[in-house]
């Protein structure tokens, strides 16, 4: 191999090329990192100006016909692929949100992201659309692929994905992944936000760390302003009592539990598990009236609770927010009285902020939980504040073409199909995850297979303006380069009237 003698002279270009005039040659120095060492090294590569002159010239042309042509193709075909999941996946996505209260819109969003559409090598052969890992505690079948781990000597090694027979496990799984208990810390305040305000969920997936990738909440909503997915949100909210409670069963502490709509009462939902109201209101320590109406999301046992944590190994509980300990115990499918006893405290005592609880074992000596010295008030899950879905304007270049659109009005219409599941899905093939388990986003790039291009898009953040004194809607349409009219109707403004501290979204 032919090795340069770097004593000559060099002319530099910037930091990655030189010439070298004595040989006559560009010297290319490429990054790439070593897995065993995680540091960059160079790999140098060697052109002649003719070889490199003609090579930037193809390369030019190429992309300059690519992009004159094809981008609109691509993106026609983009939606039309994307538009197809969205039809397959919906009901999978209203179901999980009558379930756990995650917007349906974001699951579908992640979907689409997570799997190019469909197209990933683990949505194909594994039903895994969301990235998997099996961690510690699956049971059930397995699929491998090289993802991000290696070897002791750096070689990279193939990851365990979890492998699901049906779609429909998968989607559950990935509900109950952020609604895990032992991460409730991290995720828990998602299901504070208004159920509806996708903005707010995606921004809060990204700041509870969900994915690394910066632009993820972004994309997230980009691809539901793009299909309306948040249309779907709205009318599933409105006819959520058409699903039973006998379809929304999930399974904490390895108990039957059932999150209770925004109106149910616990004799509904005793009606529809064919079990007796008296009997329901036990299992739940008898903290309700049978005709109460239970705020969104509150879980509701039907089987009696246990005397401990029993599905992992997790000792503790740190309530960052004040949970009382029946709302701790409703959290874990503890009894109430049990988890006093664990922590020595009576029956008008509850913990601190950020006081550590134990769910199992035996107190070690000296150990005692802090007190909270004053009535803590838990926070209450918002109430959707709009009535109707919201008109986003879609500033694209490349807007979703008529027959695109036709479609999507189509699937938007059709209404929620509950008779597709026979049952309610809830894997128990995996117990709950420990805080260690992963969710990789298998991949960013979208491929639109009939034209074998592959499209890598940058999307612009989600910004947010809080109004200062003396500004108006025009000074901030100018400081963000936004027109008003798109500030008015991203916010649902009625008029030019803002308020110092309002929080407005700029782009």
């Amino acid at each position: 191999m032919f090795a340069p003698n770097f004593n000559t002279a060099l002319c530099f270009l910037n930091n990655n090329v030189f010439y070298n005039s004595n040989l006559g040659v560009f010297i290319v120095l490429l990054p790439y990192k070593t897995p065993s060492i995680h540091r960059l090294s160079s790999v140098i590569c060697l052109f002649d100006m003719r070889t490199l002159f003609i090579s930037l010239f193809l390369t030019f042309l190429s992309s300059s016909i690519f992009s004159q042509k094809v981008t609109q193709g691509r993106m026609d075909s983009l939606d039309k692929q994307r538009i197809a999941y969205i039809e397959t996946y919906k009901d999978l996505a209203i179901l999980e949100m009558y379930k756990s209260g995650i917007p349906a819109s974001i699951t579908l969003a992640q979907g689409l992201l997570e799997t190019g559409a469909g197209t990933s090598f683990l949505a194909r052969t594994a039903n895994n659309h969301f990235g998997m890992k099996c961690g510690d505690r699956w049971y059930g079948e397995r699929t491998y692929k090289h993802d991000d781990e290696f070897d002791q000597s750096g070689d990279p090694v193939k990851s365990c994905f979890r492998s699901y027979k049906d779609p429909a496990q998968n989607f559950s799984d990935h509900s109950d992944f952020l609604r895990d208990p032992q991460k409730y810390n991290r995720y828990g305040g998602l299901f504070l936000l208004d159920p509806l305000d996708y903005v707010a969920w995606g921004t809060g997936l990204q700041a509870s760390g969900y994915s690394p990738v910066g632009h993820y909440s972004a994309r997230i909503i980009e691809h539901i302003e793009r299909y309306r997915l948040h249309e779907i949100d709205y009318r599933a909210w409105e006819e959520r009592k058409k699903v039973p409670a006998n379809k929304r069963i999930v399974f904490v502490n390895d108990l039957r539990m059932v999150r209770s709509l925004e109106g149910e009462t616990p004799a509904e939902i005793a009606r529809a598990c064919n079990l007796d109201a008296g009997t329901l209101l036990r299992h739940n320590e008898d903290k309700w009236l049978r005709n109460t109406v239970l705020t969104h999301g509150t879980p509701v046992f039907l089987e009696e609770k246990k005397d401990a944590w029993e599905t992992t190994e997790l000792e503790f509980y740190f309530s960052h927010e004040g949970k009382s300990m029946f709302e701790i115990g409703q959290l874990f499918g503890i009894k109430e009285k049990a988890l006093r006893d664990m922590n020595g405290i009576n029956d008008v005592q509850e913990p601190a902020l950020k006081a550590k609880v134990r769910l199992k074992g035996n107190p070690l000596n000296g150990e005692k939980m802090a007190i909270a010295k004053k009535k803590i008030t838990s926070p209450v899950p918002q109430k959707p504040k709009n009535k109707k879905p919201p008109m986003i304007p879609v500033v694209s270049e490349f807007p979703v073409n008529a027959r695109n659109t036709a479609h999507l009005n189509q699937v938007l219409d059709t209404e929620f199909n509950m008779d597709r599941f026979a049952y309610s899905y809830s894997t128990r093939q995996v117990k709950s995850a420990p805080e260690s388990e992963e969710i990789v986003i298998e991949r960013f790039t979208e491929v639109v297979s009939a034209q074998n291009f592959t499209e890598e898009r940058t999307v612009g953040r989600v910004i947010f303006h809080e109004v200062e004194k003396g500004e108006t809607l025009m000074s901030i349409s100018r400081k963000y380069g936004t027109p008003v009219d798109n500030i008015r109707k991203i916010n649902n403004l009625q008029n030019d009237n803002i308020k110092i501290g309002q929080r407005l979204r700029v782009k």
